[in-house]
Order: structure tokens, then C-alpha cells, then sequence
């Protein structure tokens, strides 16, 4: 927070860490790639992983809001804003129903909501999560956006260049909404020039 004060940045994007469980994400990809995410398979997978999930949740919840009611005091007097991302994998914290606890519990902060597209995206396409229901009920909460591209379950490809759906985000977007690109060495300097194109005739810019 010194350095984010000292070069006059607006926020800070921050990682919630993971919950302490077998990591499940190779065997959800494999799901994926055999097209069985919407089967009877897929979803007793899903669930059955949630409740290994959900048993460990509190602990990591009460860690969690003790270490932000630390950093909410010092981004306050620093005036930063503090974007708690929506991650990538299963074990990932928080959730949907956990970004609700902690922003109800610190409601009227600098906590924040950070959108991460690629994520919420790949999220979608593994059975996990809808970006819608994260949009509608954190929109008013939302600081910023990672924008990148998805295909599949493989993210940070060019903007434009995946299966996102910018519709669903842009009734979220305000003017001080912070935008951030966030690719990876997956796209290429033509790939890029193609993306900032295409988000600027989206009036994304």
C-alpha cells in the first residue's frame, strides 16, 4: 500500500489465497475436454467437490475478514481502493456466497469488488459459476475489470479473441471503472492491436 500511495494508484487487485483441499481442477479439465461438465457425471463431480469445499470454508472466512479489517484501516488512510478479485479454480477463495459474507461484513469500505472476465469466464465454461450472478449482485461494488480472453478452460488471450461475453459486462462499466488488459506470451503483438480494436468499437476503452 506504501508503494501503491506513492505512485498514486487508485487500488490495489488482491488474491484471497485457496481453500486447503486435493486440487480437483485437472480432473474437472478432463471433463470438459470428454464434453461431460453438463452430465450426470459432471455435476456429481462438481458437488461432491463443493462439499469437501464448504466444510473447510469458515476457517478461511474468519482468517480472511481478520486480515482485511486490517488492510480496510490502512487503504482507508491511504485512500486506495482494495479489489478482491473472482479467481480462477474450484479451491480458490472466495466464492460467490463468501464475496457476499465479506461484503456485507465490511460494507461502506474500501473493499471492493474486482472482475476478473477471463476467470469468470472459465468459470462458466467448467460448470462453476455464472458471471451473471456475480455482475448483478456486485455492480455497484465493482472497482475494476481484468479483460482477456478465454477459450474453454485456457484464459489470457487477446480481448475479443475468446467466448467472454462483453454484453453481460458493459451494463456493469461506469466511467471510473479501471480497465486492465491482462494477457499472457498466448497473444501476439497483431493479436493484441486486433483486441484493443475490438474493444474500443465496443466502447471499452
Amino acid at each position: 500500500m506504501e508503494w501503491a500511495e506513492e505512485f498514486g494508484a487508485r487500488a490495489m487487485v488482491l488474491h484471497l489465497g485457496k481453500i486447503p483441499m486435493d486440487d480437483p481442477m485437472e480432473d474437472l479439465k478432463k471433463l470438459y475436454d470428454q464434453k461431460k461438465i453438463q452430465s450426470k457425471e459432471g455435476r456429481m463431480f462438481i458437488e461432491a467437490q463443493r462439499k469437501i469445499r464448504a466444510r473447510k470454508s469458515p476457517k478461511h472466512l474468519e482468517a480472511a475478514l481478520r486480515s482485511l479489517e486490517k488492510l480496510a484501516v490502512e487503504a482507508d488512510r491511504r485512500r486506495i481502493s482494495l479489489g478482491l478479485e473472482n479467481r480462477y479454480n474450484l479451491q480458490d477463495f472466495p466464492d460467490f456466497e463468501e464475496f457476499k459474507k465479506i461484503f456485507r461484513y465490511f460494507s461502506g469500505s474500501p473493499v471492493r469488488y474486482w472482475h476478473d472476465l477471463g476467470h469468470a469466464t472459465a468459470q462458466q465454461n467448467l460448470g462453476l459459476a455464472d458471471p451473471k450472478e456475480f455482475l448483478e449482485n456486485f455492480s455497484k461494488l465493482l472497482l475494476g475489470v481484468h479483460l482477456h480472453g478465454c477459450r474453454g478452460y485456457a484464459d489470457h488471450y487477446a480481448p475479443g479473441s475468446g467466448e467472454e461475453d462483453y454484453s453481460l459486462l458493459q451494463p456493469s462499466l461506469r466511467p471510473d471503472t479501471l480497465l486492465v488488459i491482462e494477457t499472457h506470451h498466448r497473444a501476439s503483438r497483431e493479436e493484441m492491436l486486433q483486441g484493443l480494436a475490438f474493444l474500443r468499437g465496443r466502447g471499452i476503452s
